[in-house]
């Protein structure tokens, strides 16, 4: 399924069926169609997208949808279905023992932080964007480099040497987002 941030309403759009004549639409809180608590239903549908009603508000959690076609003939198809997840939970700020400080000569550094847990109920993939800046306020920044991961090396071997600063934030994959973690600093002889 794929992550959606808060107030996702749509649209739900569905390839169109031949002949058929008017669609029926259901969306319902659960991850299993057949017995998920109904949200929102809505039939003869003429189009092959719906938007939810602004009285509709999803809350986070697991919810699947299906649409079925009506034909002229009388006949209907079943309900063909898809699952998604509201996430509308932050991530955790990067925290822990953040590495380095201290002096480096140039070359390869490492960074490596702690991301701890993600507290929502629904725990979207988090990636880490770490900034490596030469002021503190990062009003220009020397490199950012997004990660899957707690740790990540990079090549200084092209920066100027001097006192460095760097942070990191986590951004999940409905786009929420942390605050900053502390600012660490070190030294590139």
């Amino acid at each position: 399924g794929e992550y959606k941030q808060l107030s996702f309403s749509g649209p739900f759009s569905w390839n169109p069926l031949a002949s058929a004549t008017s669609y029926e639409f259901s969306l319902r809180k659960g991850s299993s169609f057949a017995t998920g608590t109904p949200v929102h239903f809505q039939n003869g549908v003429a189009t092959t997208t719906l938007t939810l009603p602004g009285t509709v508000v999803l809350e986070e959690g697991t919810y699947t949808w299906g649409v079925k076609a009506y034909f002229s003939s009388g006949t209907e198809t079943s309900y063909s279905t898809r699952t998604f997840y509201i996430d509308i939970t932050d991530p955790n700020v990067p925290a822990g023992t953040m590495t380095p400080s201290g002096t480096f000569e140039s070359g390869t550094v490492t960074f490596s932080w702690s991301n701890g847990t993600d507290t929502g109920i629904i725990q979207s993939p988090v990636t880490s964007v770490l900034h490596i800046s030469t002021d503190a306020g990062f009003s220009s920044i020397w490199q950012e480099k997004s990660v899957q991961a707690n740790t990540t090396s990079i090549d200084m071997s092209s920066a100027s040497p001097g006192i460095y600063y760097w942070r990191v934030h986590n951004v999940d994959a409905a786009g929420n987002t942390s605050d900053y973690s502390v600012t660490k600093q070190f030294t590139l002889n």
